[in-house]
């Protein structure tokens, strides 16, 4: 079903009872790793908050609901780089965008 929706499967293997995995389950589980520690974090940091049940009563307000709790970790993650002392600001230097002086009107 995944791959008819245009997804690859993201499930890692589990080894059995005197039965370990062999290298190549092994490298595909340490690629599929990556990707889910930097997506569980986000998600236990909201149900941390409170984000673990939506209640309200239609998609559109769903959605709103988690784009707010979405809202609110990305802030308090800005506030912790913050507090730590980490330029979470930085800026893309590109040779196409070119930045004209502001001049005062008088």
């Amino acid at each position: 079903m995944l791959k008819a929706l245009g997804f690859k499967e993201g499930i890692q293997r589990k080894a059995h009872k005197n039965k370990p995995l062999s290298q190549c389950p092994q490298k595909r589980n340490q690629r599929i790793v990556k990707t889910r520690a930097k997506v569980e974090h986000v998600f236990a940091g909201i149900r941390h908050m409170g984000g673990k049940h939506i209640r309200t009563i239609g998609m559109a307000r769903a959605a709103v609901a988690m784009t707010m709790m979405a809202t609110c970790y990305n802030l308090k993650r800005l506030a912790s780089f913050l507090h730590r002392g980490v330029d979470a600001f930085y800026k893309i230097k590109s040779s196409k965008m070119q930045l004209r002086p502001q001049t005062a009107k008088g």
